[in-house]
């Protein structure tokens, strides 16, 4: 319910099914992550690292997490650790095309041309 919530854009109360499947099991991963995203998106990105983070402790071989720890890293202006999440999720997701989309979109928010370039490689070999 909370997914389908989310993709109605009814952040609101995707937030609070999602609390509630947390409530409900407390080791659920995918809500933690869902929880995640969310506060990251609505510019609560504290609150979205520490689910992420939570997320990834109960599922530390996801490789949608280190995605989203990725972009939120970014959002609170760390590239250090935007960089190490999307190295960490290149190698989870090496037959995913997410890791090198965000690595671009990431590139063209910096700015930089030489990261655009990469970026541009990483996305056509995906």
């Amino acid at each position: 319910l909370a997914v389908l919530l989310h993709m109605s854009n009814d952040p609101h109360a995707a937030i609070i099914a999602a609390n509630e499947a947390v409530r409900c099991n407390p080791t659920l991963g995918e809500a933690h992550l869902l929880l995640g995203k969310i506060y990251s998106e609505s510019m609560r990105v504290s609150d979205g690292v520490h689910r992420l983070a939570l997320a990834l402790r109960i599922d530390p071989k996801s490789t949608v997490t280190p995605i989203e720890l990725a972009k939120a890293s970014e959002l609170t202006q760390d590239p250090t650790s935007a960089d190490a999440w999307l190295t960490l999720a290149d190698e989870r997701a090496r037959d995913r095309s997410e890791p090198a989309l965000l690595r671009a979109r990431i590139a063209f928010w910096r700015g930089k041309d030489a990261e655009i370039a990469d970026a541009r490689q990483r996305a056509g070999r995906a």
